[in-house]
């Protein structure tokens, strides 16, 4: 690269966008002339520090608004026929930006939106995608266009009308989901239990306006994952944080609680960010407290799939019959970008107001995406694709593991214990945080702080200091020895 793809820090801007804005401006600039190759996704990456997942949505944006364009086989260009620049762009910006600005308490803000405004990280956790999904070389890229190609140019191969929808998500997908997770999760359920959403989280935003009312008491792991917290918080739940250890969340704090929770949220199969296994003895604790409270407890099965040395235990779901629990499940850590689809799993009484909800929330999903799924499930690709990967992302942890603890021993700890797509870690005090992220920006070490994930008004006050997660599936298991010793290097540490 003979130029410079220059980032600023811009709060409340998600990572990809300010990546996008940066390429544009050299575009507009002419330092990146129509028809010039840019570097490869990984090679971007490693250049300018962000996550590999960045560059790739930052690229197909670009794609879609018509700066770039790719030649399978041969990388990505800048388009010879750009979108038309107005010269008046750059002036009425500026002017924008100078001109006198509305307060915000004169929009007059609902409840919703002035708590939102009052949450820290969020911006934090939309910059860190990579955090937890599969990188894209490990992905079935080529199959997935294969079952969306088929299904975009053939409609008769659906066996019905691509315009008669279910509020609840293509029935048949609902059917192989339920099929595959009595088989993986000991999830028992009927087909209409089953809501499916566009994105992961959508599922518990709904479940959120359903069941929290201002001011009502709700519980989940402190730590824990930020955005379900952001997600209760705005509707202006009263979120008690309950600490955890090497076992996950410690069940008689939740029993000690002085408010009447009637919702728990939980990461049984691998805590957030910890990657701690809930026994079963917790877990069934939990459910002995729900029924005592007339509780919900919401399942996040999170990272089931990539478990290293240790069998996952049967879902809570399927201990409790699904009358006090509520499954959350998602493609998004196995088949991001190929598709972001969550569902949940509920009680059958709450099921028509969920429909009902979801009739206005989100009454329509993309078919041909749905049609592919259920394909790439039925027939058996899903659990391929999973075994295959965790092969891959087990000997990328193990790795990882040595190389680290070979390089930081008695600067750094790691624990043995863990499960997912990423691993936590937790440097000496001594070490500056500020000098930590720079290190790793520097080599393209793709290491993410803790902080949103710790609960109370302040998070970072909360937080361990230089706790950090490594996303490990996006290091080469044949580079990661040079990766680490870079780092090291660059952190100055002996």
């Amino acid at each position: 690269m003979n130029y410079v793809v220059e980032l600023h820090n811009r709060p409340g801007v998600p990572l990809y966008q300010q990546v996008v804005d940066a390429i544009v401006a050299l575009i507009q600039a002419g330092t990146l002339a129509p028809g010039e190759p840019l570097p490869s996704t990984r090679d971007m990456s490693s250049a300018i520090g962000v996550g590999r997942v960045t560059v790739i949505r930052a690229y197909e944006e670009l794609q879609m608004k018509g700066y770039l364009h790719t030649l399978p086989g041969f990388g990505t260009f800048v388009a010879k026929d750009l979108p038309a620049i107005k010269s008046q762009e750059s002036s009425s910006s500026v002017d924008a930006d100078k001109a006198p600005q509305r307060s915000i308490e004169s929009f007059g803000l609902s409840t919703f939106g002035t708590n939102l405004n009052n949450i820290e990280y969020i911006g934090a956790m939309l910059d860190t995608p990579d955090a937890g999904c599969c990188p894209a070389e490990n992905l079935p890229s080529k199959l997935w266009r294969e079952l969306v190609s088929r299904h975009t140019s053939d409609q008769s191969a659906t066996g019905g009308d691509v315009y008669d929808f279910d509020l609840l998500g293509y029935r048949p997908l609902r059917e192989a989901i339920a099929e595959y997770l009595e088989r993986a999760r000991n999830v028992r359920c009927h087909p209409d239990q089953i809501a499916i959403f566009q994105a992961q989280l959508q599922g518990i935003y709904l479940l959120s306006t359903l069941l929290i009312e201002q001011g009502t008491p709700v519980a989940m792991e402190n730590p824990g994952f930020s955005c379900v917290r952001a997600i209760f918080q705005s509707v202006g739940a009263r979120v008690h944080g309950l600490p955890v250890d090497d076992s996950g969340l410690i069940t008689e704090e939740l029993a000690q609680l002085e408010e009447d929770c009637r919702l728990l949220f939980v990461a049984p199969s691998s805590q957030d960010p910890t990657g701690a296994l809930l026994p079963k003895k917790r877990r069934e604790e939990i459910l002995q407290w729900a029924a005592r409270r007339n509780a919900l407890v919401i399942e996040d099965d999170i990272d089931w799939e990539y478990r290293y040395g240790s069998r996952s235990l049967s879902s809570m779901f399927g201990m409790d019959g699904g009358e006090s629990v509520i499954y959350f499940g998602t493609f998004w850590k196995t088949l991001f970008p190929l598709t972001t689809v969550g569902f949940i799993v509920a009680p059958r009484g709450l099921m028509s107001t969920i429909s009902r909800a979801k009739a206005l929330i989100e009454p329509a999903l993309p078919m041909v995406e749905q049609y592919a799924l259920t394909d790439f499930i039925a027939q058996g690709h899903l659990e391929r694709h999973i075994k295959r990967s965790r092969d891959t992302f087990e000997k990328r942890r193990r790795n990882f593991i040595l190389a680290f603890t070979k390089h930081f021993a008695g600067t750094a700890k790691i624990p043995k214990h863990g499960a997912g797509l990423h691993h936590l870690v937790q440097f000496d005090a001594s070490i500056a945080e500020s000098k930590i992220l720079h290190a790793a920006k520097e080599v393209g070490l793709p290491l993410t702080s803790t902080k949103a994930c710790y609960a109370g008004q302040l998070p970072s006050a909360q937080a361990p200091a230089n706790e950090f997660i490594v996303s490990f599936p996006f290091i080469d298991s044949e580079a990661v020895e040079g990766q680490i010793t870079q780092f090291k290097n660059a952190l100055g540490a002996e």
